[in-house]
């Protein structure tokens, strides 16, 4: 279940960086213009610019920014794409029940998509108490919106309808449908569905594998800009599946695919140049790439920028942004996040000294099992180090921490 409704959530993502048509550089400003004016649909269309790869530089900041604004004048798209930032916590602070507020306000404006959200969000999300009546509900009245949008040639549409029959999501799987809707979306163009069924002939799955058709779809994936597509055709070069092999080309794709923003390149990238990929692939790249993942709501590449701009030795220090990242991480659940932002509390690097607020976010960190966490919780509760002195509570946390393998907390039981 946990599984299906990751991988779903990884689709929809996709929904927000479809490529609109791109725009020249004299409409740009006279765009920006006129949404600062208020205009909702010129607001909403430079929210979809700013959101995607084209000649404005990818900014979910000014994305989220213009569809606030389209949004507020009633834009039912410009809602549903906040649900969706929402949802995911990109940019905005993730937080599913303002992205159930978004989700149901669009689809009472007949937004077939945003109505399968809903749905999704009752049937599973640890902020939303599960209703499966009305996911039910939600389910059935996203099913008849998106047939009917796609009998309109919807794209999107297509694709959403291709995730329910597939899945089996508020209907009853039908592999059979959910591929047509898939495969007619993604010949139509519509980048998510290319890169869905590049995948699913490279896995085999629902469909039988096709070495060939999922090297075809990568490549229409990639050219419309999808970086992950990138990544795979890498992949493929590197090992030589279905294309000749060439690692120096596969290098030029890994790079390209990190440099547009594929979390899995980036990461493949520093590994592979490990112990220091600065020296290698340079800093300003490297810090490139994770401030498009962390505008992208990545919370492990906001900690990585808090790190860097706190103490790195190849980045300039700047503690105001360490603290912004640092924040940004931990409102996404990073318990790196949550310990870098105790510890700027702590030392009263960039905020006020403040032990209370530190051991508040060494607590939210120790609950979602980090060991580190585990022990600064305990050691400061021994000493009523920004909290109340509490031996018992202490030493729970210490062995805890103990149990997990941290020797710090090891050596400190000895002592008590």
């Amino acid at each position: 279940m946990k599984s299906k409704i990751f991988f779903l959530i990884l689709l929809f993502f996709l929904l927000i960086i479809v490529h609109p048509q791109c725009i020249g550089a004299t409409d740009v400003l006279t765009l920006t213009d006129t949404a600062n004016r208020g205009n909702i649909e010129a607001a909403y269309t430079l929210a979809e610019q700013y959101a995607s790869i084209n000649e404005l530089p990818q900014s979910f900041e000014m994305a989220s920014y213009y569809y606030q604004i389209a949004a507020n004048g009633g834009h039912a798209m410009a809602i549903y794409r906040l649900g969706v930032l929402y949802e995911l916590g990109i940019w905005l602070p993730k937080h599913g029940i303002l992205a159930l507020n978004h989700y149901i306000n669009a689809s009472n404006k007949g937004i077939g998509m945003a109505t399968f959200r809903a749905g999704l969000l009752f049937d599973g999300n640890p902020e939303i108490i599960a209703n499966k009546e009305k996911a039910k509900l939600f389910y059935s009245r996203a099913q008849k919106l998106l047939e009917k949008d796609a009998k309109l040639n919807n794209v999107e549409a297509m694709f959403g309808l291709s995730q329910m029959y597939l899945e089996g999501r508020g209907v009853s799987q039908n592999i059979t449908r959910g591929l047509f809707f898939l495969i007619n979306s993604a010949k139509a163009g519509f980048e998510p569905a290319q890169y869905e069924l590049a995948k699913l002939y490279d896995r085999g799955k629902f469909l039988s594998y096709n070495n060939d058709k999922a090297l075809k779809w990568y490549r229409v994936s990639a050219k419309n800009g999808n970086p992950n597509s990138l990544y795979h055709l890498g992949r493929l070069a590197e090992t030589g599946k279905g294309v000749q092999k060439n690692s120096t080309k596969a290098l030029e794709l890994y790079k390209k695919a990190a440099d547009y923003g594929s979390p899995q390149a980036v990461k493949y990238l520093l590994k592979r140049f490990s112990p220091e990929p600065w020296r290698v692939l340079g800093v300003s790249r490297i810090l490139g790439w994770h401030h498009r993942l962390a505008d992208r709501g990545d919370p492990e590449a906001q900690a990585t920028l808090g790190d860097s701009y706190r103490e790195d030795d190849e980045v300039p220090a700047n503690k105001t942004l360490a603290f912004k990242w640092y924040l940004k991480s931990a409102e996404g659940n990073s318990p790196r996040g949550m310990k870098g932002l105790a510890s700027l509390y702590d030392r009263g690097i960039a905020v006020d000294m403040d032990k209370k607020e530190a051991f508040f976010w060494y607590v939210q960190a120790a609950k979602l099992g980090d060991a580190e966490a585990l022990y600064e919780t305990g050691v400061r509760s021994l000493t009523g180090n920004g909290t109340v002195e509490n031996k018992e509570f202490a030493q729970k946390k210490l062995l805890k921490a103990a149990n997990m393998g941290y020797a710090p907390a090891k050596e400190k039981l000895k002592t008590i």
